[in-house]
């Protein structure tokens, strides 16, 4: 992955704008039958959609979907042929026309705060994010870390990680609750992939000092990792970081929209930050110190998702959501269209009639279950 600061640009096969072709959002937005007429036309491979057809594929990815060897943008959808060669295919119909469907997704970029003044960075971070994230095997999305300054440049902060691990142990000695929860969140956070043991490797790190919090409405106990701690050259890996772009609505407007539906509903996504992966190469800018007990040796542990602490975890979490509804909407047409109404991380929607907001809530479980967020 080539790092923000060093992009070089890559022109989109199909709109000419400095993306790869597989993240056109332009491309995207027509049906599959479409996006496969225009691939064969442009003799792209129909694989990766970068090369031309003639020059063998050296990308190992296969179709999300059915596991063969077409991108997952060229798979049929629903009440369509397989895929096999040059098949004719006919487009499934759907809720809604496609050009509604993109009115109301384009929302997601429509926000209260559109009139603010962008700057050259959060563009970069848009385009950083629109070329490099990607998908696993089981949906979920997996995100760079969008650098706007060489990681290369962040000191020294292990010393400091281990200072502060040192002071939270003496804290652990005279406050028993305060060790049980840390040891719970830890063990909890190990078996569902969040987090995980690593070993010490040469190249730029990053440890994040941590400390608990209590949640002032839960009065549950909650883990807070330092991202704006500094380092021995006076930056932390925060301020290295771009925010990005505000591109979700402010809570007013959505509870505005959400009284004017006869029926209405919440759905909640469980924290929903944890729910998109950090590439595992970018892993070692969110390191941890840790151990069990104070006799034990210091383990280190890397963070696997994106956490609350840092600087573009919002931006990430409301984009990969508009990824999302992208991606997968000629599945879940209603709930894509639907996902402008997400707040932190719940959804506040409804609709005209008891059937179609129950079918609503039926398509929003599909979608966010493609994105193994369920």
């Amino acid at each position: 992955m080539i790092p923000l600061w060093q992009q070089r640009k890559v022109l989109c096969s199909f709109c000419r704008s400095t993306h790869v072709s597989s993240r056109c959002i332009q491309f995207t937005r027509i049906s599959s039958y479409r996006r496969r007429e225009i691939a064969r036309k442009l003799k792209l491979c129909l694989n990766c959609l970068e090369h031309k057809e003639d020059k063998e594929c050296e990308s190992k990815k296969m179709c999300g979907i059915c596991g063969k060897t077409h991108h997952t943008l060229l798979h049929p959808y629903k009440n369509t042929a397989e895929f096999k060669g040059n098949a004719e295919e006919k487009e499934e119909p759907h809720l809604k026309s496609k050009a509604e469907i993109d009115r109301e997704l384009l929302k997601f970029w429509e926000v209260e705060g559109a009139q603010r003044k962008t700057t050259i960075q959060d563009h970069a971070c848009e385009e950083h994010f629109t070329q490099s994230h990607a998908r696993s095997k089981d949906g979920k999305y997996i995100v760079h870390l969008p650098f706007k300054d060489d990681p290369e440049k962040l000191g020294d902060s292990k010393e400091q990680a281990l200072v502060k691990l040192e002071r939270l142990e003496k804290e652990f000695a005279v406050n028993d609750q305060l060790y049980y929860d840390y040891k719970d969140f830890m063990d909890e956070s190990i078996a569902a992939g969040h987090i995980s043991l690593t070993e010490d490797t040469d190249g730029a790190k990053y440890y994040l000092p941590h400390h608990a919090v209590t949640n002032s409405s839960t009065k549950k106990r909650e883990i807070v990792f330092e991202a704006s701690s500094k380092t021995t050259t006076g930056l932390s890996l925060n301020s290295i970081l771009n925010k990005g772009l505000k591109i979700h609505e402010d809570l007013r407007s959505i509870l505005t929209r959400w009284r004017k539906h006869h029926y209405v509903f919440t759905a909640r996504v469980e924290e929903i930050v944890k729910q998109i992966l950090i590439e595992p190469a970018e892993r070692d800018f969110l390191r941890l110190l840790w151990r069990e007990d104070p006799r034990e040796p210091i383990k280190e542990y890397t963070l696997n998702t994106v956490t609350k602490g840092l600087t573009p975890a919002t931006y990430l979490s409301f984009r990969m959501l508009m990824q999302l509804a992208l991606d997968d909407r000629e599945y879940c047409p209603r709930a894509a269209a639907a996902m402008n109404d997400f707040h932190v991380d719940q959804l506040i929607s409804g609709g005209a009639s008891k059937d179609r907001t129950m079918e609503l809530q039926v398509q929003f479980y599909e979608l966010i279950s493609r994105a193994d967020m369920v």
